[in-house]
């Protein structure tokens, strides 16, 4: 299916771009096809925020190296990063349905001022809140409500399991309507503007989901744009029933907003949903453009200033066995995976800089 409303271009200055998509989950290394398709995807179309439903990683589980601020920090210039997954039992395994990321990037980034996620534990929803001009106020939430029950270890499940052992009977597609909800109103009551990106698997049309924002003043920024004759937002789903939405306060209009092709900015079996808004809209006012510190750097016009590093370089390389090291890992890099090598090579590169 192709793409709804506006389509994505090349963004104006001083707009903030908000995305939203369901990835089907992360690989628990770093490293993998799917980390670079993830970045080059935020890359290409210049997300300011943009929010990931079902990360399917229990980050307790590994490294710190491997964790998702660590793994993602070069990707950008500066980066602020909120995420959650069930944390009401104990890490059995790295493969651990639901959990949610939402990434600040650069310019927004500067702006937030907190970060926070569901109550519970039960990494339902994650937000981060922005500060802007006159202390205008906006909190940027992900969010996913389980779909029927369909395994011993689906969302659904495992948010049934929690409640049967705080003995709270209700289904957890009710509990999460009625949690969110009255998370909502505690940020509306605290004078925040709210963007909610949520995959709801439900119609964002009609229904429970639907009345309950509705009656909070929300509205969905894509079909009050554009209207309720989207295609739907899953390849599976064949009625053109919209799950995927962007939520947002009246006091929020949008640009430019709409679904992307599939696999347009991340594969997957969702469409990313996307809006556009002003910085003004967003913060109060228009940001001024990050200064970039400019590094020393060696004066390779200068020979004397070249012998002299070099000379001081071998110096203390020598004693190290760098020189050794690198040809070693040189001889041996064809037997090592992609991942293997890198690592090395950082290693490599950290002992030189120490040097």
């Amino acid at each position: 299916m192709g793409n709804f409303g506006d389509y994505m271009c090349l963004k104006n200055d001083n707009t903030l771009r908000l995305g939203f998509q369901n990835i089907g989950g992360l690989p628990s290394q770093g490293g993998k096809i799917k980390d670079d398709n993830i970045r080059l995807g935020l890359q290409k179309w210049d997300f300011d925020i943009f929010g990931m439903a079902e990360t399917n990683v229990d980050w307790r589980v590994l490294k710190e190296s491997e964790k998702l601020p660590a793994r993602t920090r070069e990707w950008w210039d500066q980066q602020h990063v909120s995420w959650t997954h069930n944390r009401t039992m104990g890490p059995q395994q790295v493969r651990q349905y639901g959990g949610y990321a939402l990434f600040s990037v650069n310019k927004a980034a500067h702006r937030a001022i907190g970060k926070g996620f569901d109550k519970s534990n039960l990494g339902r929803w994650c937000w981060t809140r922005y500060k802007g001009k006159e202390n205008q106020t906006l909190r940027v939430i992900v969010a996913y409500r389980p779909n029927p029950p369909q395994g011993p270890y689906t969302v659904y499940a495992q948010q049934n399991a929690y409640f049967h052992t705080i003995s709270r009977n209700i289904c957890p597609q009710k509990a999460f309507i009625a949690d969110l909800e009255e998370e909502l109103t505690s940020f509306l009551a605290a004078g925040d503007h709210i963007i909610l990106m949520i995959d709801g698997n439900t119609n964002m049309k009609r229904g429970d989901l639907y009345e309950s924002f509705t009656q909070l003043s929300l509205r969905e920024a894509i079909i009050d744009k554009h209207g309720s004759n989207g295609p739907a937002t899953h390849k599976r789903n064949s009625n053109s029933i919209l799950i995927d939405g962007i939520w947002i306060t009246p006091g929020l209009p949008i640009e430019r907003g709409g679904y992307c092709v599939y696999d347009d900015v991340i594969h997957s079996d969702h469409h990313c949903v996307w809006v556009d808004m002003s910085f003004i809209t967003a913060f109060g006012y228009n940001m001024p453009p990050l200064s970039k510190r400019i590094p020393r750097r060696l004066c390779c016009k200068d020979p004397q200033l070249v012998a002299n590093y070099i000379h001081l370089f071998h110096q203390y390389a020598k004693p190290l066995g760098l020189f050794h090291k690198v040809q070693a890992l040189a001889n041996h890099n064809h037997l090592m995976s992609k991942t293997e090598a890198m690592r090395e090579y950082e290693e490599l590169d950290l002992q030189t800089y120490y040097s």
